[in-house]
């Protein structure tokens, strides 16, 4: 039993210590509910934890194409193996709560691809004769290559949008755009 300004609150993890995901996860590392609390609002709010059950906090991590496409996970938990249904658009440091636990997210960078928001951006090198002549161009997305016509006279560092190429939303609301940054080789 502990203080944290006006309230007074118990918690205990309880359960086996050992991590249920196995080798590749590990834990969040919130030795106490009101670190996470207090971290975003400042202290102890109108939180108590004696009247809220207290998740167990795990953290996975997964390649920048697996968060932006969504993916099932098969994993270890202290009530048997389960398959997990991670989201489309998911982004580094959100969190899922399920049922039984919370999950945090790490998403690893890929150099081909560049997030901001729901927007995707992808650098395409073409040679100084594309540029001056056009061309139809590969440009690789996360969902395979797409053709992508080049106008005649384009200049260095143009951008080219595609409209709906980009990530899904988390919250499936729309989706970004993809845009292809034209870098000319000389």
């Amino acid at each position: 039993s502990s203080q944290q300004g006006p309230f007074t609150y118990t918690w205990s993890q309880g359960g086996d210590s050992q991590n249920p995901f196995g080798a590749d996860f590990d834990f969040g590392g919130f030795s106490n509910p009101f670190d996470i609390f207090e971290q975003f609002f400042g202290g102890g709010g109108g939180f108590s934890s004696q009247k809220r059950k207290s998740l167990p906090r795990y953290r996975i991590t997964l390649t920048f194409k697996e968060a932006a496409l969504g993916v099932s996970k098969d994993v270890q938990t202290p009530d048997g193996r389960k398959t997990i249904k991670i989201p489309a658009g998911i982004s580094d440091d959100q969190q899922i709560r399920f049922n039984d636990f919370i999950l945090y997210v790490d998403v690893t960078t890929d150099d081909r691809f560049e997030r901001d928001g729901n927007d995707l951006f992808v650098n395409v090198p073409m040679t100084l004769k594309q540029a001056i002549l056009g061309d139809d161009i590969e440009v690789e997305t996360l969902e395979g290559n797409l053709k992508v016509r080049v106008k005649p006279g384009t200049q260095p560092k143009t951008l080219v949008r595609v409209k709906g190429k980009g990530i899904q939303d988390v919250h499936g609301r729309g989706r970004g755009d993809l845009y292809i940054r034209l870098q000319i080789k000389i």
